[in-house]
């Protein structure tokens, strides 16, 4: 996995089994501990050559951390059963992928995950998120949470989506509308 995944609160988790001489299984989960779980779930299979070159371009500017696989599955499992009461659930291709453990057990990992941001969800929204779904997702966690009961973050090329009011004013808190007129952070 990406070391600061816990820090950042998005990554990746990188799961590899050899299939073959010269061949790997990869399995690939974006992760958002903050608040949505497991966001995306691929399976790819290719040469070991080209699972190091894919390996090294998927890290970027973070680097990679071994872990065990039952820290691995429990972390995607713990991930998933903290964001579904938040009204997000895991790709449909999810249990397909997470196939790959095989009978690597959770339960074999005694780490305490702890999720959200300072105790409480916070949603990072994606630039390939679109507006629509953003504000969605946001609606989507006061309704559930309540004024108070999340933080979000967006990208900074929709911090024009804050300057129009209109658009936020029926779930951004009263406080901040009033007080702040959205110019500060936006906590929920």
């Amino acid at each position: 996995m990406v070391e600061g995944l816990f820090e950042h609160g998005l990554g990746l988790v990188v799961l590899a089994r050899k299939t073959g001489i010269r061949e790997v299984a990869m399995a690939t989960f974006m992760l958002d501990i903050y608040c949505r779980g497991v966001r995306g779930a691929v399976l790819d299979c290719m040469s070991s050559q080209e699972f190091d070159y894919v390996l090294d371009q998927m890290g970027g500017a973070l680097p990679w951390v071994s872990v065990d696989p039952s820290y691995a599955r429990k972390l995607l499992r713990e991930a998933t059963k903290y964001a579904e009461p938040l009204g997000f659930m895991p790709p449909r291709e999810f249990a397909a992928v997470e196939a790959l453990f095989g009978d690597v057990s959770p339960d074999a990992c005694d780490t305490v995950f702890r999720f959200g941001l300072n105790g409480r969800p916070c949603y990072i929204a994606s630039q390939d998120d679109p507006p629509g779904k953003t504000r969605s997702q946001l609606k989507q966690l006061r309704n559930r949470l309540g004024e108070g009961g999340f933080s979000f973050i967006l990208p900074a090329d929709d911090l024009d989506l804050v300057e129009d009011g209109a658009a936020w004013e029926e779930f951004l808190p009263d406080e901040v509308l009033r007080d702040r007129g959205l110019a500060d952070e936006i906590p929920f």
